[in-house]
């Protein structure tokens, strides 16, 4: 075979690498299919490290968005079916070099309006609860009781369409890490980070 064949016949082949290399939707899906079975109450297990180019940060501050103060396992469980039943659809997408921007609908369960109204309707239940004479015990059944029948309550109506920051290392799309995809980040749980985000702003403020 000829020099000029063989030339020709590794340019096509190139051409067709490039057009067969992975887009940056195909990283975004997977980290959100794999995602709906890892994620825990504390929304640590959220970053899974393989889709990242560096550790993932909520914000600058140092808030736990752990859920330890669930007092059952009910609560626990019922949480993560929330957190777990969100729907994604790919909008679009703009390459530009080694930066991309995968715009992405996301349908899920206003989690952060379900913690917010849990607590304003526990706050005003608990003085209720305490002077009618009811054991602790009882006030802890309640709680819970309270939480599950908001969260029964509860429809897949928070959508927002975020944008999912990406960059390309070594020939791998991956998702822009630190700060980066606060904005996604909280549209998969639901608004909690931005919940959270005023909670700790207003109790800031109440303490001066």
């Amino acid at each position: 075979m000829k020099l000029k064949n063989i030339i020709s016949l590794f340019l096509v082949g190139l051409v067709l690498l490039t057009g067969c290399a992975e887009k940056p939707e195909v990283t975004v899906s997977t980290y959100f299919d794999e995602l709906k079975t890892s994620i825990s109450p504390d929304l640590k297990t959220i970053a899974i490290e393989k889709y990242f180019d560096q550790s993932l940060e909520f914000d600058n501050s140092n808030r736990d968005l752990s859920m330890d103060s669930f007092k059952s396992t009910e609560m626990s469980n019922r949480y993560l079916e929330l957190f777990r039943g969100f729907e994604y659809k790919i909008i679009d997408s703009t390459v530009k070099g080694d930066s991309a921007i995968v715009n992405v609908e996301i349908t899920t369960y206003p989690v952060g309006d379900l913690l917010s109204n849990y607590m304003i309707q526990l706050f005003s239940k608990v003085f209720e609860w305490a002077f009618s004479g009811i054991s602790e015990e009882e006030v802890t059944e309640k709680s819970i009781s309270l939480f599950l029948d908001l969260a029964n309550d509860t429809e897949k109506t928070y959508i927002k369409t975020v944008p999912v920051y990406m960059v390309k290392k070594e020939g791998k799309w991956l998702i822009s890490g630190d700060i980066t995809n606060y904005e996604m980040m909280d549209a998969l749980t639901g608004g909690v980070l931005e919940f959270a985000k005023k909670l700790e702003e207003s109790t800031n403020q109440s303490n001066g």
